[in-house]
Order: structure tokens, then C-alpha cells, then sequence
């Protein structure tokens, strides 16, 4: 059982003042929490699964169980409380339009599928709520009628977004910890973990060792942590870039002549180390 409210609430300035060659402009606000299930149905439970068989006799044959799952009665909802105010536009005669967004957005108790020590408990990873991210943002989109007549018309649309996004704080069991360690996860690639989330960094880094060039017979070298470059580094290690956007954009264009449409896409995106 979950409590989640929100409130929302606008005006529009260009029913109350008369503003030239403005046809609307409205000013909007809203707030409110929304909750997260866990993936999976029981996580909170002890659960078994089919650990192996044997034969029974008279061609009957049992089966053996095991715990799968270790439970966890403490698991809540994960939820996200989000701010917005936003403005929508449109002007010279419905010819110019948009909307922009600020939003600032508190993902807690996140839901995460945590490494524990094998014993005490059954098995090694425990559903648990590991901590908060919090989120802030800016997207705006603008629309122009470049021409505009009945046989041939052409609009055009920008779109930009920024986002950044901090893994606030962990539970005090993981503080000190990271979390969300990966591998390229393809065949003949390094398994070694290449990003980590590391509390009050921001999401998407990645965690690796630092490429220093190669040597005379072409072997990989790699920073010691020192300034030294070595060809076999398996200690040292460091946050080397991140691999989230810093922004993205999108411009469409889109054309009409008589029963003929076109439609042109571009998009980008900025990411930075």
C-alpha cells in the first residue's frame, strides 16, 4: 500500500492581458509522487526453485529444492517525487509555438538487486532499498511555420535537453560502496567491471584504467597511479569519463505540397569526459 498525491495548476496570460501578436502563454506548475513496484513479484519472500531430480522407482521420479531468493520483509515502494514549471507558447499568428520544462525530480528508497556475504545469508545478491538519486533538468521545443499556403508548406522544429543525475546517498550498510558495476559483456571483451555508481557521483561513470599509449612493440600501456606508464596494470583504476549525455538535440523538418509529405530528422548529443 502506497500514499502518492499531486497537484498541478496554470494560467494562461493571454486570456487575462490583451499582449500583441501573442496567442497564448501559459504559465504551469505541478508536483507529485509516484511508486515503483519491484520487478518481480515475492522478492520480499523466501522462495525455492528445482535444485535437482532423482529416480524414485516405478519409473516416478522426485525432485529436490533449494532457496533461491533471500527474503527480504523490509521492501517498500520505490518512489519519485518530481517538480515542474513549465510555459507553452504560441505567437504571430499561430505560426511560432513551444514549450519549455524545468523539472527537478527525488527518486528514493531505489530498488536494487545488492550484492550481501554468503553466509549468513542463502544466497549472494538481496532485493533491497539501497538509497536516493536525485535528478534536475531543462527540455524546451520550439515549432516555426517557415511557409504556410495551400499548396506548399514547411515547418520546422528544434528540440534541447540537459539532464544531470547524482546517486545522492546509499543506505549506511553500503555507504563507502559502489553500486551498478558492469562489463562490456561481450564475447573476447575484458570481464572486468568497466562503470560503477558511487554515492554523490554522478550516474553513468566510467571506471577503468588509464590508457597511456603503447610501447615500442606495441603492447598497451596504462598509467601506474604514479605517472608512470606500465604495460601490465591490474591495481590501479580511476573514474575516466562519463558516459551519459550532457545535452541533446533533435531538428526536424517537415514538408508538404499537395498530396506529397517529407519529413527530415537530424539528432545529436554531447558527451563529455
Amino acid at each position: 500500500m502506497g500514499y502518492f498525491p499531486a497537484v498541478s495548476g496554470g494560467i494562461d496570460f493571454a486570456h487575462i492581458v490583451d499582449i500583441p501578436k501573442v496567442n497564448a502563454l501559459k504559465l504551469r506548475a505541478s508536483y507529485g509522487v509516484t511508486g515503483s513496484l519491484p520487478p518481480y513479484s515475492y522478492l520480499s519472500l523466501p522462495t525455492l526453485t528445482v535444485a535437482g531430480s532423482y529416480y524414485a522407482g516405478n519409473d516416478q521420479y522426485g525432485y529436490t529444492y533449494a532457496p533461491n531468493q533471500n527474503p527480504n520483509p523490509n521492501l517498500k515502494w520505490e518512489k519519485k517525487a518530481e517538480t515542474d514549471i513549465g510555459l507553452d507558447f504560441t505567437l504571430l499568428d499561430n505560426r511560432l509555438s513551444g514549450t519549455a520544462d524545468y523539472f527537478r525530480r527525488t527518486t528514493s528508497n531505489l530498488i536494487f538487486n545488492a550484492t550481501v556475504p554468503v553466509p549468513p545469508n542463502l544466497v549472494s545478491t538481496t532485493w533491497e532499498n539501497i538509497g536516493t538519486m536525485q535528478s534536475n533538468g531543462f527540455e524546451i521545443m520550439v515549432n516555426y511555420d517557415v511557409i504556410r499556403n495551400k499548396r506548399f508548406s514547411w515547418t520546422t522544429s528544434i528540440n534541447y535537453s540537459r539532464a544531470h543525475v547524482v546517486l545522492k546517498s546509499l543506505d549506511p550498510t553500503l555507504a563507502g560502496s559502489y553500486v551498478g558495476a558492469s562489463n562490456l559483456g561481450s564475447p573476447g571483451q575484458e570481464a572486468t567491471q568497466i562503470t560503477r555508481a558511487i554515492q554523490g557521483q554522478p550516474i553513468g561513470l566510467f571506471y577503468q584504467a588509464v590508457y597511456k599509449g603503447v610501447d615500442q612493440n606495441g603492447k598497451y600501456l596504462f598509467d601506474d597511479g604514479k605517472g608512470n606508464a606500465v604495460v601490465d596494470n591490474n591495481n590501479y583504476k580511476r573514474i575516466i569519463g562519463n558516459g551519459l549525455p550532457k545535452y541533446e538535440m533533435g531538428w526536424t523538418n517537415s514538408f508538404h505540397y499537395r498530396s506529397f509529405d517529407l519529413n527530415v530528422f537530424s539528432a545529436g548529443r554531447l558527451v563529455t569526459s
